[in-house]
């Protein structure tokens, strides 16, 4: 397909441009295949593709001749060429004066046009715009042109290979259309649209240059802030001076903030930022943050841009200051409620590789590029516990609110959902899916016969994970860290059958966290801000086991077993709607009172009491809610 498609991967070729670029070696009517592409995968008669191709292997040498090196000064009669300026981003056209091929590279003299929009049509799509290129009048790209003095506007260009375009002629329709728009100036009109072109010059500069586009080609910044171990304040006040067009207070005040955290390891930042009187000549958009972390300095700074102001760009530039004023080899949390500035983050870091043509799309990629080079530079490290696109997103309040519900002992088993849906589910007790020996309710979680295999070896490997995190974290684990941990309750797996209600692991199944495990922490792990961040490592990995194999499976066995009876999420969704009118079932004369069904007029929000002080379940005063 890369053959027959343009180069952007959007347009399917005309026929007469595919035996073009295949030499004319195609010849007699248009054959079947290419009737077979035009039928089914184009979306008009403009040839676009109904699935543009991706990341097209574009084989430039093939699709556009380039002249053979003549060693002499020669002068093309009617050559245009375009060309990639990576100072500018931008394309270059010109018409060819004279190419000087008497060196290893040629030379080639242009005289520079430039595009003119002003015959622009909304009603018409990119490809059916014309392009109309005028003379340059004047700009810094000019040179001195040493063959002639009647040019004007001359560009010296070093090339290897040129990459050739066409004009129409000053008979053809295409320019006589544009006469009325150039009040008289000498103008001419390319073949192709001016994305196309765009495109070409862009993927030549990447892919026969020799200096592909980076990060660190881009900015003369990377030249100056080079690493230096030996001083990283200096790198920090460096980085300030050369990244940052500002006032010089702004600056000072930065490197006082970071002067205050250079020997913090861990820092927690919230930013935010605002635009005001947007659409105005006095739109401003402003930036802040402010440092948290508990036991270091409370740091708050707020600044503000003149130029292009916009919410994603406020937000960008609250998280760039605050990785400017961090300190090397630091763990850093950033809380932002900018959608953009996560979605850029994720596609940034999960991708690995962007490719140039997918940064410049993205909204602030200049300060984005500035970002990564400071998390590089810095070897900055990334503490990501909320693994959603949001903080208040839908998947957050759904996950917090289960856990919120298994510590109050009210997570939807069955007998709750018997008590809810009394029409849908059997009267009387319910026994429990996966033993069939107890009634199935929030308290028999844990205690099932059939939980305890899983609880067995969750503590288990768990027992193991927190020894070696201790010890590769620590110099001085002690030798008594291995009988610390297999004398400690919470990780005693000798019990019977079942697992015991005494036992600590059947409140850590419920979401609660006993003092035996943080007990550990702080005996072994005298620094805080390890400490921290080692237990919340160890113990989200820890409940993710929990929720999988005990949790997780205990919901799919339920479902299955509702889809046995037909109760669908729709029935449960609309069961309000539909039994409104319905008296209420009667109950069965042979149920006693202690298995009936609990009455429907129970609160949901109302909970007394704790879970844990509940008659059936032991209490404890060292309980934590997590």
């Amino acid at each position: 397909m890369d053959q027959v498609i343009s180069s952007d991967g959007n347009y399917l070729l005309s026929w007469p441009d595919v035996k073009r670029n295949n030499n004319n070696n195609y010849s007699g009517p248009i054959p079947t295949w290419y009737k077979k592409l035009t039928d089914n995968y184009v979306l008009s008669n403009n040839l676009r593709l109904i699935h543009p191709l991706n990341d097209v292997v574009c084989d430039i040498s093939r699709t556009h001749k380039s002249p053979s090196i003549i060693p002499a000064i020669t002068i093309p009669k009617s050559q245009w060429s375009i060309h990639w300026n990576n100072v500018q981003k931008q394309v270059i056209f010109g018409k060819t004066l004279s190419q000087d091929t008497d060196r290893s590279t040629s030379i080639s003299y242009l005289q520079h046009f430039i595009p003119q929009q002003t015959h622009h049509d909304n009603n018409l799509t990119p490809k059916k715009q014309l392009l109309g290129l005028i003379a340059c009048k004047g700009c810094l790209l000019h040179s001195y042109y040493p063959h002639d003095t009647r040019p004007t506007y001359v560009i010296a260009i070093r090339t290897q290979k040129l990459l050739l375009f066409n004009i129409f002629k000053k008979s053809s329709f295409e320019y006589k259309s544009l006469l009325e728009y150039y009040n008289h100036q000498t103008f001419v009109v390319a073949t192709k649209p001016f994305h196309t072109l765009r495109h070409i010059a862009y993927e030549h500069f990447i892919k026969i240059d020799k200096s592909p586009l980076n990060t660190s080609s881009q900015r003369p910044l990377d030249v100056t802030l080079t690493p230096n171990t030996s001083s990283p304040s200096n790198n920090i006040d460096n980085h300030i001076d050369h990244a940052l067009i500002c006032h010089p207070d702004l600056k000072i005040e930065l490197k006082s903030c970071a002067k205050k955290l250079e020997s913090e390891i861990l820092l927690t930042f919230y930013t935010d930022g605002s635009v005001q009187y947007i659409g105005t000549t006095h739109s401003i958009s402003g930036y802040g943050w402010t440092q948290v972390q508990p036991f270091t300095p409370r740091i708050n700074f707020k600044g503000s841009t003149v130029f292009f102001p916009s919410s994603s760009k406020s937000e960008s530039m609250g998280i760039l200051t605050a990785l400017i004023i961090s300190p090397f080899n630091c763990r850093i949390n950033i809380y932002t409620d900018s959608a953009n500035c996560i979605n850029i983050f994720n596609t940034r870091m999960q991708s690995g590789i962007v490719s140039p043509r997918q940064k410049l799309k993205q909204s602030n990629f200049l300060i984005w590029d500035l970002i990564f080079f400071l998390i590089n530079e810095k070897h900055l490290e990334w503490l990501n516990s909320n693994d959603h696109d949001a903080l208040c997103s839908i998947k957050v309040s759904k996950q917090q609110g289960n856990r919120i519900k298994k510590c109050n002992f009210i997570y939807l088993t069955i007998d709750i959902q018997q008590r809810n849906y009394p029409r849908l589910y059997s009267l009387g007790s319910i026994p429990c899916i996966e033993c069939a020996y107890a009634r199935d309710d929030n308290v028999h979680v844990g205690l099932c016969k059939e939980h305890s295999n899983q609880i067995i070896n969750i503590l288990t490997q768990a027992a193991h994970d927190l020894q070696e995190l201790i010890i590769t974290n620590t110099k001085d684990a002690g030798f008594d860290l291995d009988d610390t941990i297999r004398s400690s309750p919470l990780f005693n797996t000798t019990f019977d059958d079942i697992l015991p209600q005494s036992h600590p692991g059947y409140l850590l199944i419920h979401h609660l966290v006993l003092s035996d495990l943080t007990l550990i922490f702080y005996n072994y792990i005298k620094d805080k801000k390890l400490r921290f961040s080692l237990f919340l490592k160890f113990f989200s990995t820890l409940m993710s086991s929990i929720d999988t194999l005990i949790w997780s499976r205990r919901a799919s066995l339920i479902k299955q077993w509702e889809s046995t009876l037909s109760i669908t999420k729709n029935k449960k969704r609309f069961y309000r709607q539909r039994q409104k009118k319905r008296a209420p079932p009667p109950p069965a004369p042979d149920v006693s009172t202690q298995n009936s069904s609990p009455c429907r007029n129970y609160n949901h929000r109302h909970v007394a009491t704790t879970p844990y002080y509940r008659d059936g379940i032991f209490h404890d005063h060292h309980a934590h809610i997590r």
